[in-house]
Order: C-alpha cells, then structure tokens, then sequence
C-alpha cells in the first residue's frame, strides 16, 4: 500500500495520499484549512501537537515529502471530533475517496454526522443482539450490510480493505463520490 512520507520542523509523519490534514493558513497558525496528503508541498505548515495537558497545536513547516509502501496496511478510526494525532500531526480522521476529489475535512465530517449520532445515542449497544442475529448469517446478500467478524482472513496480495457499513451504502450504493 503507498502512502507519503512528510518530513516537517517538529518531525515526520505518514499518511495515505487520500488523507486529510490540517494546514496553517498564516504563519502563526490562527487560521487553517484542510488539504489532501498528496496535495502537500514543501513550505505548507501542518499542525504538530502539543505535549501535556496543555496540548495546543503549533505551525510546523514541511521540508521534504517522498513516498513509501507498506505491506501492513493502514488504520482511519471514526472518532466523535473527527480529528486523530498521526505521528504527533494532527489530521482529519477523514480521507478523499480519490487524489483526484478534493474533499474537505469540514464536509466529510457533516457527510459522516448520522454515524456519529447513531452511535452517540446508544443505538449500536441498543440493537447489538439485532445486528448479531443479522451478521451471523452466511448469506452474501446480508454481510455486505455487516461490519468486522465477517471478513475472511487476507489471502496473500489481497486487499481487506473493509469501509463503514454507512460510506458502502452512500459511497458504492448510491455513488455519491460522483458527485464530489
């Protein structure tokens, strides 16, 4: 699996070039936007995380970016504020269906707001036993609507790739990505 590697003043971080982060609009970092990974360019500043408590985010130019590939793959949570710390970068848990689709970290995390409640309100404890029941059934029709357990171990130069139940429905279902 590719992914790019960006050398900055407080570091190195690696992401997909799909991946979504947080880039300094001025130089004392007050205002941001956010970019694609692959987008990046020698001189933009993304944000290093704070240490302690305290946290805080401080502007970190980038001074070299090249790419790399992995065999072990790469992990993008859902969090509840749609930010995670890759690296000591603070990022989008968030990533672009394509290099080619600029999507925003803002509009991504709208996008993914119904996941978000669903599981702010208990729902996923709620109805545990219902999608227990529905996911054991081996029927190919059913597991496409299930998450986790039901993936068969990768085979060798096989992809596991495995999206959120919600993004399959939105993104291969109703192919929404058009749209972007």
């Amino acid at each position: 699996m590719p992914f790019m590697i960006i050398a900055h003043e407080r570091g190195e971080f690696r992401a997909s070039a799909t991946h979504i982060v947080f880039v300094s609009v001025d130089s004392d970092g007050h205002a941001w936007t956010s970019k694609l990974v692959g987008a990046l360019q020698v001189g933009d500043r993304v944000f290093a995380a704070g240490n302690g408590l305290s946290g805080g985010m401080t502007p970190s130019l980038i001074l070299t970016i090249r790419r790399g590939t992995t065999q072990s793959g790469m992990y993008a949570p859902l969090t509840a504020s749609g930010t995670i710390v890759v690296d000591g970068v603070v990022a989008s848990n968030y990533a672009s269906s394509s290099e080619s689709k600029d999507l925003t970290h803002n509009l991504a995390h709208a996008f993914l707001f119904p996941v978000r409640l669903y599981h702010r309100l208990g729902l996923a404890h709620i109805l545990q036993p219902v999608w227990q029941r529905f996911c054991s059934s081996s029927s190919p029709t059913k597991t496409w609507l299930c998450q986790g357990g039901h993936l068969a171990p990768g085979v060798a130069g096989e992809s596991t790739e495995e999206l959120h139940p919600y993004l399959r429905v939105m993104w291969k279902g109703l192919k929404l990505d058009v749209w972007l």
